[in-house]
Parts: C-alpha cells; sequence; structure tokens
C-alpha cells in the first residue's frame, strides 16, 4: 500500500530547489544524471557536460542531482503515490517544469526504482554470530612431525522469519587469514566516497 507523505531533511529540499536555476531544455538530462546516481551510471564526464549546457559549475550540479535522486529513493522507499510526491514538490515550490519534470521522472522510472530498492534490500539471511574453535591433533606418534592445526568455524543466520540456521567450516590458517582479509577489504569499502553517498540514500 503506498504511504501518502515523503519525509525530507533541509539538505535534500534546498539541493532540489535548486532546480530552478537549471534550463528547462536541459531538465531531463538532469533527471537522468539523478537516475544514474542510484544505478551507478552517472559519471563525471556527464556531470560536466550537462553543468556546461546549464550554466552551472560541475560541483554544483552534482549537489542537484544528488538531491533529486535522494528525494527519488526516498519515495521509492516509502513506496509513495504520484500524489505523495506532488504533495512534497508543492511545498518546495519549484517552477512547473521542475515539478512536473521530476513527478514525470518518478511515474516513468517506479519500476526500475522499486527494483534498485529491493536489490538493496536484505531479504535472505542475516548474520547473527560467529564461533570459532582451534583444533590440533594430539597423541600420535607423527603429531610432532605433521600437526597441522585446522580452525572449525560456526557462521549462525536468522531468516527474515526469525529461523536460524547453523553453518560449520573447517579450514586451516592460510584460508582464515584469506576470510580475514577480504572482511578487512569489505569494512575499508564503506569508508570510500561511492559507498558514503548509497549509503545515505539507503537510510
Amino acid at each position: 500500500m503506498a504511504r501518502k507523505y515523503v519525509s525530507l531533511d533541509n539538505n535534500i529540499v534546498t539541493g532540489v530547489q535548486a532546480l530552478a536555476g537549471v534550463p528547462e531544455a536541459e531538465l531531463p538530462a538532469v533527471m537522468n544524471l539523478s537516475v544514474g546516481i542510484l544505478d551507478g551510471s552517472t559519471d563525471a564526464a556527464g556531470i560536466t557536460a550537462v553543468a556546461e549546457a546549464c550554466g552551472v559549475s560541475p560541483s554544483d550540479l552534482r549537489r542537484i542531482c544528488a538531491s533529486v535522486s535522494a528525494l527519488l529513493w526516498e519515495c521509492a522507499k516509502a513506496v509513495a503515490d504520484d500524489g505523495a510526491l506532488a504533495a512534497a514538490l508543492a511545498k518546495m515550490a519549484l517552477p512547473e517544469a521542475c515539478a512536473q519534470a521530476v513527478s514525470a521522472t518518478y511515474s516513468d522510472r517506479k519500476a526500475k526504482l522499486l527494483a534498485l530498492k529491493a536489490n538493496f534490500a536484505l531479504t535472505h539471511r542475516r548474520y547473527k554470530d560467529l564461533t570459532w574453535r582451534l583444533e590440533v591433533e594430539l597423541g600420535t606418534r607423527s603429531a610432532a612431525r605433521s600437526m597441522r592445526p585446522s580452525f572449525t568455524v560456526r557462521l549462525d543466520t536468522t531468516s527474515a522469519g526469525g529461523g536460524e540456521e547453523s553453518v560449520h567450516l573447517q579450514c586451516d590458517y592460510a584460508n582464515l587469514e584469506r576470510m580475514q582479509t577480504e572482511l578487512q577489504r569489505a569494512v575499508a569499502e564503506l569508508s570510500t566516497a561511492h559507498c558514503q553517498r548509497l549509503t545515505r540514500y539507503i537510510k
């Protein structure tokens, strides 16, 4: 069921209101860039080219596009109907051409936006706990020469319905270290500009 309102912070509102300074002929290009920010297709060259056509700086246009994309994303997260978006735009006192461009973009791209939302959603199993145990074979004549410590790892997960499942893994030190490296890379990715931008849209 569609919700009848869209909650926006002041930064998004201010950025969308800056659409008033964009030439009407360039509004479709700005809308395409805004949607492209969400699916990753917008690049610096595209921003620069449209910024020149609009007579604004690339940084200003990027802020406008980011705000419009955030507005569209909030509507998609709320599964808002066209009326809810129209009400939000009316409060911004946008020129009619700008409001129509945003409304048409949301209406035409709603299926794509909802698909992106579904891809971001954690619809599968979720992490609950991770435990491990170091195992070393003892008491054999060859233990001193062939001892190979191994780790038994148990990953506990839960489903959306609350069901729990445990996965048991056995690995040696080298593979455990590789797992650690990959997890560290994942954590480091959170600090990148692209990931931080996406995180703001998802919240």
